[in-house]
Parts: C-alpha cells; sequence; structure tokens
C-alpha cells in the first residue's frame, strides 16, 4: 500500500510539473498570438494606403508564420 501511494505521489507531482509547463507555454504562445493580431492590424491600415506593398508584406508575414509551424 505504501509503495502504491508513492508512486501515485511521483505521478501527481510528475502531472503538476507538466501542466505547470503547459502552462507558462500556453502564456507564450498567447502573447505570440497577440503580437501577430496587432501586427495584421497595423498591416491592414498600411494596406488601406497603399495596397502593393501590403500584399508583400502578408506574404512575407505568412512565410514566417508556416516556418514557426514546421
Amino acid at each position: 500500500l505504501r509503495k502504491e501511494k508513492e508512486e501515485l505521489e511521483t505521478l501527481l507531482t510528475t502531472t503538476k510539473k507538466k501542466l505547470q509547463a503547459a502552462l507558462v507555454q500556453r502564456k507564450e504562445l498567447m502573447k505570440k498570438v497577440s503580437e501577430f493580431e496587432k501586427e495584421a492590424l497595423e498591416r491592414r491600415e498600411e494596406t488601406k494606403t497603399s495596397p502593393e506593398d501590403g500584399l508583400q508584406s502578408e506574404k512575407s508575414k505568412e512565410h514566417e508564420i508556416e516556418d514557426m509551424e514546421a
């Protein structure tokens, strides 16, 4: 019974660490998403003034996103 208790405590500790790491990673990803959304909004506003430049920068941004996903 003691051995089983120790195993469960170890499992609990491991699970807590994994959860904490996942939460930190989620926070970092949410921050990046927020930055991308802000940048996208700025680029949309730039596109209204100069459509050709906006298309080029949008394509480069899509390429950056694809690289990050890989």
